[in-house]
C-alpha cells in the first residue's frame, strides 16, 4: 500500500527520507533555564488513491532511519538553516537523533458493490408453441482476493420451487439459469449460486432465461422481481 506523509493538514509539504530534496519539517521554539520542553510535530498522512489491494488485509509500514536534527544556543535563537545543518548555535551545540516509529497501520475492507443488475425481456410473442430464451447481465466489483458468492431468489409469484411471471392473477412459467445449456438453475443457496474471487475491477455474469412453451397461455404482459443477493 502506498502513502505518504506530510508536514501540514493540506497535505501539500511531502516530508521525505534524509538526503531528498522534500522540504524538511523544522520549528523553533525558546525554552527557559532549567525548564522542561515539549514539542509536538503534527505528521499528516495520505493513502494514494486507485491502488489494487488485497481485501480483509492489515497493512503496517515501519519508517526507519527518521532523523531530527537540531542546533541550540544560549540568549541567541539558531537560525533555521543552523538546525536544518545542525550546526551550533553561538554559545550551544547541535546534535542529530535518529528514531523508528512504531509503524503506520491501516485495513482494507471488503466491500464488494453491485452496479447494474439488467432486466431480462423476452418481448412479444404470438403464442408460446415453443420456449423463449433471453439473457440479462449482473455486474459487479470486489477487491482483490475477495471470495464472493451471488444468489437469486425465486421471485414474488413462485410454488413449489418453480418461477413464474404474473399478469393480472395469470401466471407464465420461467426459469433462470447460470450456464448457456440451461441445465444448472441459479437459485438462492449456497450450492445453487456462483462463486468466485474480486479483481478489484468490474466484474460481470450472465443470467440465462428460459420460459417455457405453453400454447395456452393466456395473453398479458407478464413480470416478476428477482432480489440478487451479493454476500462477501
Amino acid at each position: 500500500m502506498n502513502y505518504d506523509l506530510y508536514s501540514d493538514s493540506s497535505r501539500t509539504l511531502m516530508i521525505g527520507t534524509p538526503g531528498s530534496n522534500h522540504p524538511l519539517h523544522s520549528a523553533t521554539f525558546g525554552v527557559a533555564p532549567r525548564a522542561t520542553y515539549y514539542h509536538d510535530f503534527p505528521i499528516h498522512g495520505r493513502v494514494r488513491a486507485g491502488q489494487n489491494l488485497l481485501a480483509t488485509s492489515a497493512y503496517k509500514g515501519l519508517p526507519t532511519n527518521s532523523m531530527v536534527r537540531y542546533s541550540y544556543g544560549y540568549v541567541y535563537t539558531p537560525t533555521e538553516s543552523e538546525c536544518r545543518a545542525g550546526t551550533p548555535g553561538h554559545f550551544g551545540g547541535a546534535g542529530i537523533a535518529n528514531f523508528t516509529w512504531s509503524g503506520i497501520h491501516a485495513r482494507v475492507a471488503n466491500t464488494c458493490r453491485i452496479s447494474t443488475a439488467t432486466d431480462m425481456d423476452f418481448g412479444t410473442a404470438g403464442g408460446l408453441a415453443a420456449a423463449l430464451e433471453q439473457t440479462s447481465a449482473i455486474r459487479f466489483k470486489c477487491p482483490t482476493n475477495a471470495a464472493w458468492h451471488i444468489t437469486l431468489n425465486d421471485g414474488a409469484y413462485a410454488q413449489a420451487g418453480r418461477r413464474f411471471m404474473n399478469a393480472g392473477g395469470k401466471r407464465l412459467g420461467y426459469e433462470l439459469y447460470r450456464d448457456p445449456a440451461l441445465l444448472e438453475r441459479w437459485g438462492n443457496t449456497r450450492a445453487t449460486g456462483v462463486s468466485g474471487i474480486g479483481t478489484n475491477v468490474e466484474q460481470s455474469l450472465t443470467v440465462h432465461g428460459r420460459v417455457f412453451s405453453d400454447p395456452a397461455a393466456a395473453p398479458g404482459s407478464y413480470r416478476d422481481t428477482i432480489t440478487v443477493t451479493l454476500t462477501f
